[in-house]
């Protein structure tokens, strides 16, 4: 393996990016045979890792890392906007009718649609008395 890691490192000497290209798939490879011992697999990684540099600056990866953090942030901002949502639920009916806090509080962490969430926290608030608001967040209810 080391005579095949030295000659792609000649051939793609220029060309960082099919040199990295051409590590990932000898990696692959690596993991899958069955046909090199474990103990000469550790060399071998040990030897790879070396060029990991390249491969943390492919365009791919780059790409793939950046839409993966864009990704996370806004499933960050809906779960927080989903917690935000269930908290305001929440304290309406605790400020309004406190009898129906633990009710609220069952609703609120049934409901995973911050709109959804919203619209109740606008009919709780204006919800003429307590029986109205049970409705509102019995089980069926949006």
């Amino acid at each position: 393996m080391k005579p095949a890691l030295d000659e792609l490192v000649s051939l793609f000497r220029e060309d960082e990016v099919s040199l990295a290209q051409q590590l990932v798939w000898m990696e692959l490879l690596l993991e899958r045979t069955e046909t090199i011992a474990r103990l000469e697999k550790i060399e071998i990684r040990k030897e790879l890792k070396v060029y990991d540099p390249l491969w943390e600056n492919h365009p791919k990866v780059k790409q793939m890392r950046t839409e993966s953090r864009e990704k996370g942030r806004a499933e960050g901002r809906a779960e927080g906007e989903l917690r935000v949502a269930q908290k305001i639920l929440v304290n309406v009916v605790k400020l309004r009718f406190p009898a129906l806090a633990e009710l609220a509080q069952e609703k609120a962490t049934q409901v995973d649609n911050p709109d959804v969430l919203a619209y109740l926290v606008e009919q709780v608030s204006t919800a003429p008395d307590e029986n109205m608001v049970r409705w509102l967040l019995r089980p069926s209810a949006a």
